[in-house]
């Protein structure tokens, strides 16, 4: 008798890991066709115009994944995009991976493009507590510069075709910095320097390039879905001088977000009916 209970027990645990794990077969297949984040995409554009090719001082650091998470209105942007001015005018917001939410940092956004008024200010903020930074609008950070979009100025012969590298800069500071440097212009930024004043050690950073030569690509034609079983959807962007194919894996977000879900509910549950069947 207790043999026979001992084995209907072990049937009865089997039953339920194999139900858990077949509840497991939507999940997958929801994560695995989970629609791509539009907001990367809204925001692209082109430096194809710009004649010049600077390079960052700094470059990215800490990028895959990102430490340093820079989002404007426009959407979010990977290390090394190209940003018009309009897209670059509004603030924007900061997401910054700590160690220590108690620890103070300094950030920095400086055009470090190489001329005679290089390096430019563009943001400051010391002593912003790593609490802050899940998701910091700069304006509450007290900054002593506050934030300035890219404006280069139109009366320079050339500039039109030149493009800028404008690098947020993210350090770690030694202690709470009583009496901070003062910075008393924006142009030729040591900011080197600045952060040596306030002991503070680079931790992370990002950059983008703009200018009046970078275009907005717009958006032509899309390709909602990928093809049945699996495939690329392909969005096409275009201005006056070349067009873009970007393919990509999934679907970005539309009124049909669900789209996917549902499908993958449906096949899921499918298979839970059958095979639970067979236990």
């Amino acid at each position: 008798m207790i043999h026979v209970l001992s084995l209907a027990n072990g049937s009865f645990h089997s039953r339920i890991q194999a139900n858990i794990l077949l509840l497991l077969v939507p999940f997958f297949f929801c994560t695995t066709t989970r629609p791509i984040d539009a907001a990367i995409f809204p925001h692209i554009a082109t430096a194809q115009r710009c004649t010049n090719n600077p390079t960052p001082l700094i470059g990215c650091i800490k990028s895959d994944p990102p430490f340093v998470v820079v989002t404007y209105p426009a959407g979010n942007f990977k290390c090394g995009s190209a940003l018009t001015l309009e897209q670059a005018s509004e603030e924007p917001k900061i997401s910054v991976i700590v160690e220590q939410p108690t620890d103070f940092y300094t950030i920095l956004l400086v055009d470090t493009t190489d001329s005679f008024l290089h390096p430019i200010l563009h943001y400051g903020a010391t002593n912003v507590r790593g609490s802050d930074l899940l998701q910091l609008t700069l304006s509450d950070a007290e900054p002593f510069s506050s934030y300035r979009g890219p404006s280069p100025p139109t009366y320079i012969s050339g500039i039109q075709s030149q493009h800028f590298i404008y690098e947020w800069i993210v350090s770690k500071q030694f202690s709470f910095v009583e009496e901070p440097p003062i910075v008393e212009s924006t142009t030729h930024f040591d900011f080197q320097k600045y952060l040596e004043d306030v002991n503070a050690t680079l931790v992370g950073s990002t950059f983008f390039s703009s200018g009046l030569c970078v275009d907005e690509l717009q958006q032509v034609s899309y390709d909602a879905y990928p093809p049945v079983g699996g495939g690329e959807a392909t969005e096409t962007y275009t201005d006056e001088h070349i067009q873009y194919d970007i393919k990509i894996s999934t679907s970005a977000s539309s009124s049909l977000l669900a789209t996917p879900y549902l499908i993958s509910f449906v096949i899921g549950s499918v298979c839970i009916q059958f095979l639970g069947l067979l236990l």
